[in-house]
């Protein structure tokens, strides 16, 4: 585009703008997208278009360089873990979240906004000005129901979402996630206005890496070694290609442990995953959340890997997975499968294209969805049988993270843990074991090392994270848990014995410091080795919160949140700091009533919860990171829930938190003003009688 920048004119003619763009890219500008791009940008009186609106969208405005935007539509599963895979990554200066249920979108925003990234709500417009638009929205698929069942109902959807959006930023890549994804991102490339090769699908990424995880466990192989593609269809028609898969420089199939291993058989039951976790949980989330986070990372770093999306097939009507070249330009080129197909392959290929076209002529209207014959929903599908894992043993184990409890905290957290890489090894246990195996499965399509755990081997782990328990209501308080959540924790430990000697116990359970002082009593290990999240969250809000104030950043003010991880707690700004100088010296902090702004930071949770029904991503974020710390001895301060020096209860301290656990908790009374102290004092009141509530009948 540097022609059009170097042009000092602010309005061009409609045939002159559309011969410039073809003069300078007829690849991604071909005449029938330009037509739709002159309709979409519009005219003033005298029939010329405004070319500066065209290059706010390509630069910023006004020359202005503006931060990566990756705009998420929809605030679903789907939607928020791929947020939250784009935050947890880095992936991005900027995330946004657009959903027509506003309250349940301000809900997630809160409860993602706590992960310590930047995140924000966007209306339809806003996002449609974002770098890279990730659509989700759409009605789910049901158990059992085909891709083509949901083509009626989510065309007209995928359509009113893309008028939503417009204006469209021109250089801005559509990343269509919603099912049936090929249909829908054929749709969305004819109603966008945008180069077919910035609007693509998120296809067969996720089955290809389900596929490669279950060859891994027949190799031994890490999966990221194996080149393997699933191609065609996202849904029922696709296929493996074998002909194209590779091990280094031999071809996959000529490795001697795949000899007796039939690949169809073994995609075809992958490719019935995705039906077992909604089975076992009703949704899928994690591992699409992570696809796309690698698909969008490709196009805003220019990565320029090889990807089974969903693209136009060259010269078809319809839209399937093919190999493309993905970069910042989106679709950078499509790889040209055929030669190197087998005969079956190609029949495949076919069916395949014949079967998207029938669908596109659905969405069209031009067929009746029910004359086309549908498979069987109730079929016995083929169920691989996996087989058992050998461990070989070289005298030394792999880190493991345990987390007992496989709801919406404990799934998040492990979800955070694969994202970060923290834990060789990281294991699910739950009562419900069915839905906890749901969750695994779900988790194992991060390409992470997931898997169940009974209880007795979670008792094993370096690290076990507790989140079990009965879930806090919205509007009641913490303590009003501790009764029916502390005979909860005692079973949980007792169920782990016996624990590990070395093991580290994160209770990340409500009411956290009360059940924190329980499972010291119960486990049998040192104090120093159980401890809880305490008021990591509530400092990580806090601080946010006094940054956005001040025009800080977070991570340069020291701040903690002490006491109760709940309504009594309180701000100790005597001892808080930014860039050494004295917090209460700092410029702008005589304007700032801190203990006002603690109130606020503090209902958060609750807001949070009124809105979406519950927190998951901001304590998962702050778990990860103590887990990190023991993991690897990082010896950093962080306000846990301890045992009081002296007393007989759990609250948060300051606490430097390494490989044995606590090695140090810090003595904040002598830094404490009178205000402070009195408030320490009352903590330590109430979080003793907590725990003699708790204690009853131990």
């Amino acid at each position: 585009m540097n022609i059009l920048r170097s042009s000092n004119s602010e309005f061009m003619a409609p045939k002159a703008f559309s011969d410039m763009l073809q003069a300078l890219d007829p690849k991604s500008f071909t005449a029938a997208s330009c037509d739709e791009l002159v309709k979409t940008l519009g005219t003033n009186a005298d029939g010329m278009i405004d070319v500066s609106s065209f290059l706010a969208g390509q630069q910023g405005s006004k020359g202005k360089s503006k931060p990566t935007h990756v705009a998420i539509v929809g605030a679903g599963f789907v939607g928020t873990m791929t947020a939250y895979a784009l935050l947890m990554k880095g992936i991005g200066a900027f995330v946004t979240l657009t959903d027509v249920n506003d309250k349940k979108c301000t809900g997630e925003v809160d409860d993602l906004e706590d992960s310590g990234a930047k995140i924000a709500k966007a209306t339809p417009k806003e996002a449609g000005q974002a770098d890279v638009i990730v659509i989700t929205a759409g009605r789910g698929q049901k158990e059992g129901e085909t891709r083509l069942d949901l083509l009626k109902a989510n065309a007209n959807i995928m359509e009113s979402i893309i008028n939503g959006l417009k204006p469209i930023k021109p250089s801005a890549k559509i990343v269509v996630v919603s099912n049936p994804c090929d249909a829908l991102t054929y749709k969305a490339q004819q109603c966008s206005g945008l180069p077919v090769n910035q609007v693509f699908g998120s296809g067969c990424v996720l089955d290809s890496r389900r596929l490669r995880i279950e060859t891994e466990r027949v190799l031994h192989l890490n999966h990221a070694s194996i080149i393997l593609f699933v191609l065609g269809e996202h849904g029922d028609s696709q296929f493996p290609v074998a002909s194209l898969a590779r091990i280094g420089v031999r071809p996959m199939m000529n490795h001697p442990k795949m000899k007796d291993i039939n690949l169809t058989d073994l995609a075809e039951a992958s490719s019935r995953k995705a039906y077992e976790i909604i089975s076992k949980k009703r949704y899928t989330a994690f591992g699409v959340g992570t696809c796309v986070a690698k698909i969008v990372e490709n196009v805003l770093k220019n990565s320029r890997t090889v990807l089974p999306v969903g693209v136009r097939i060259p010269g078809k009507e319809a839209v399937m997975s093919m190999p493309a070249v993905v970069g910042i330009n989106g679709i950078e080129s499509i790889e040209d499968i055929a030669p190197y197909l087998s005969a079956e392959e190609k029949v495949k290929w076919d069916a395949g294209i014949e079967h998207m076209e029938l669908a596109v002529k659905v969405m069209k209207g031009e067929i009746d969805p029910k004359s086309i014959p549908q498979p069987d929903a109730k079929r016995e599908m083929p169920k691989y049988v996996r087989p058992p894992l050998e461990v070989f043993e070289c005298g030394q184990h792999p880190t493991h993270v345990a987390i007992v409890g496989a709801g919406f905290v404990g799934t998040t957290t492990a979800f955070a843990c694969l994202l970060k890489g923290t834990g060789a090894r990281v294991t699910l246990t739950d009562v419900n074991e069915d839905k906890c195996r749901g969750e695994v499965l779900d988790l194992e399509d991060t390409g992470g090392s997931v898997s169940f755990a009974t209880p007795q081997e979670a008792g094993q782990a370096d690290v076990i994270v507790i989140s079990a328990g009965r879930g806090q209501k919205d509007g009641e308080t913490r303590l009003d848990l501790v009764k029916a959540n502390s005979n909860i924790m005692r079973a949980v430990i007792k169920g782990m014995q016996p624990i590990k000697k070395t093991a580290k116990i994160i209770v990340v359970s409500n009411p956290c410091d009360a059940l924190t002082y329980v499972a010291q009593e119960a486990s049998g290990l040192p104090q120093a080795q159980v401890f809880g999240s305490g008021t990591k969250l509530d400092s990580r809000r806090l601080r946010v919160e006094l940054g956005q104030a001040l025009d800080v950043n977070n991570e340069a003010i020291t701040l903690y949140v002490l006491g109760e991880h709940g309504d009594g707690q309180f701000v100790a700004p005597s001892c808080g700091n930014i860039g050494g100088m004295p917090l209460k010296n700092w410029p702008g902090m005589d304007k700032i009533n801190i203990d006002e702004m603690l109130k606020k930071t503090s209902r958060k949770a609750y807001d949070i919860i009124g809105a979406k029904g519950y927190t998951a991503f901001g304590v998962a974020t702050a778990v990860e990171e103590i887990v990190k710390c023991v993991l690897y001895d990082k010896d950093m301060v962080l306000p846990v829930s301890v045992r009081v020096p002296g007393k007989n209860c759990c609250m948060s301290l300051p606490c430097v938190v390494g490989i044995v656990g606590i090695q140090e908790i810090m003595d904040v009374t002598k830094c404490l003003d009178e205000k402070e102290l009195a408030l320490y004092n009352k903590n330590v009141e109430n979080m003793e009688a907590a725990v003699a509530a708790a204690m009853e009948g131990a």
